[in-house]
This record gives C-alpha cells, sequence and structure tokens, in this order.
C-alpha cells in the first residue's frame, strides 16, 4: 500500500515538474525579454 502511494506521488510530482518545464522552455523561447527583466 505505502509502495503505490509513493508511486503515485512520486508520478504526480514527476509529471508536475515536467508541466513546468515544458511551460518555462516555451515562455523562454516566446517572452525572453519578459523572463530576462
Amino acid at each position: 500500500m505505502e509502495e503505490n502511494k509513493n508511486s503515485g506521488f512520486l508520478k504526480i510530482v514527476l509529471l508536475i515538474f515536467a508541466i513546468l518545464c515544458i511551460v518555462y522552455g516555451i515562455g523562454y523561447f516566446i517572452f525572453p525579454d519578459f523572463l530576462v527583466k
């Protein structure tokens, strides 16, 4: 049970991290000046 919860939590964290990286990457290429400031 604990392993399942841990695995699910880890997947959620990795998914959120991946989404943030993708959003930041797209934003960096579309609005480089905005992020530099």
